[in-house]
């Protein structure tokens, strides 16, 4: 994976090296509040993510939103209980060039020591590999 810094939702900044290469198996999810698709997966990934949190699991949600009121809304609204970090730059994040992000939703798997296992893994697929990864 590759590194980088950006803020939380209380501006303070985290690499997410912090979270990834760490011993757990980590989904870096790419999305924002006015992508209908992205907003449409979480209910499915908040049931994945209540299920295996304790197992090992977490999620680095990078938020593609320009408005921090916008990014927010959606995380409560959805409860969307897990990290997230943003730059509030819309297509022009740092992360999007970094990771070859052109459309969202994407996600990236990534195992317990920072390799990148799988793109774009959604719902019983990522299930199934997450039951693989940390029976």
């Amino acid at each position: 994976f590759i590194d980088f810094e950006m803020a939380d939702s209380d501006g303070k900044l985290h690499k997410i090296s912090e979270y990834i290469g760490k011993g757990k198996v980590v989904l870096l999810d790419f999305w924002a509040s006015w992508c209908g698709p992205c907003m449409r997966e979480v209910p499915s990934i908040k049931k994945i993510y209540d299920k295996y949190k304790d197992k090992g699991f977490e999620i680095v949600g990078i938020s593609f939103d320009n408005k921090k009121e916008n990014w927010m809304k959606a995380r409560t609204d959805k409860n969307m209980n897990w990290i997230h970090l943003s730059d509030i730059k819309g297509w022009k994040s740092l992360a999007a060039p970094m990771y070859g992000v052109n459309s969202i939703p994407c996600t990236l798997l990534i195992d317990k020591d920072g390799t990148i296992l799988q793109r774009n893994i959604f719902g019983d697929e990522l299930e199934g590999k997450l039951a693989e990864l940390l029976k």
